[in-house]
This record gives structure tokens, C-alpha cells and sequence, in this order.
């Protein structure tokens, strides 16, 4: 379909929808306490308007997924710094000699778990309570954009953490 076939299909649903307002007994008493020379303008305006959003559409769809996907991708994130600090409680309990788990032989063991934290399977998901003091920890720590800027390396970098104590 060329551009020209295109437009003409738009001009044309506007012109029916321009139409179909303007012969909507709902639309003139809504619009009878108005001007009623105003009320042709109203009638392009809005079928106009809903020309473009219907041009639009795709876009507008995008967008607004975009939109609600960028928080299920923040809140993973933050889901993930949770699961990063469990991760890493369980690794100073491995390394005391308290605890022992699957697939982890070696200190290395929790740097590749450090990478899919959130697959991690002796890894019990965040609970309410962890989120709730997360957040208290979040709304106290002034220095978090750092840790939230950098937060998908060196977490599990017990050595680097013990010298910088």
C-alpha cells in the first residue's frame, strides 16, 4: 500500500468519524449548553484527533509498554540486589564451615553465581520481609546510587570487601 492510498484511507475514516459524531444525538446535547457555531470545529477537532492517535497507534502502544516494562526492569534489578545479599551471606556462612551447597566447590563458585543470581537455587526468592528492609535500607543509605549504578559487579568479591573493612 503506497503512502497517497494510505493517507486517502485516513482522510476518509476521519471524514466518517466526523461525521458519525456529528450525527450522535449524545454528542449535540453534550455540546448544546456551547456556541453552537463552535460545534463544527468540535466535530473536526475531534475527529482529528482521533485520526492521528489511530495513525499513532503502534507508536503509542510501544510507548506505553515501554513504560511498564521499564518498572518490571527496575524492579528485577532491585529483586536482584536482594537475591546479591543473600548470595553473599551464604557465602561467608560456606566459608565459615557453616553450610555446604550444591554446586558450590571452590570460592569462584560464587562469582559465576554472582552473574544469574536470580537462578540460583539454594536461594530461597525474596520474601516480604526483605523487600520491606531493603527499602528501609534504601530510604537510610544516601551513598545507594553508587551500589545501584555498579550493582551487577563485585558483589560476591568477598576479598575486596574484607580488605575494605
Amino acid at each position: 500500500m503506497s503512502d497517497q492510498t494510505e493517507k486517502k484511507d485516513y482522510e476518509s475514516l476521519r471524514k466518517l468519524w466526523e461525521e458519525k459524531v456529528e450525527n450522535n444525538p449524545k454528542t449535540q446535547s453534550f455540546l448544546e449548553p456551547y456556541k453552537q457555531s463552535d460545534w463544527k470545529d468540535l466535530y473536526r477537532q475531534y475527529a482529528f484527533n482521533k485520526m492521528l492517535a489511530y495513525q499513532n497507534a503502534d507508536y503509542y502502544r510501544k510507548h506505553n509498554e515501554s513504560r511498564q516494562n521499564q518498572w518490571i526492569y527496575y524492579a528485577t534489578r532491585h529483586l536482584a540486589m536482594i537475591q546479591q545479599k543473600k548470595l553473599f551471606d551464604a557465602q561467608c556462612r560456606w566459608r565459615a564451615g557453616q553450610e555446604v551447597f550444591e554446586g558450590v566447590e571452590i570460592c569462584y563458585d560464587f562469582k559465576i553465581l554472582e552473574k544469574n543470581v536470580m537462578s540460583c537455587n539454594f536461594l530461597e526468592e525474596p520474601s516480604s520481609y526483605d523487600i520491606d528492609l531493603y527499602c528501609q535500607y534504601l530510604i537510610h543509605d544516601s551513598s545507594f546510587e553508587w551500589y545501584y549504578n555498579d550493582y551487577s559487579s563485585q558483589w560476591q568479591d568477598y576479598s575486596g570487601f574484607k580488605a575494605s573493612m
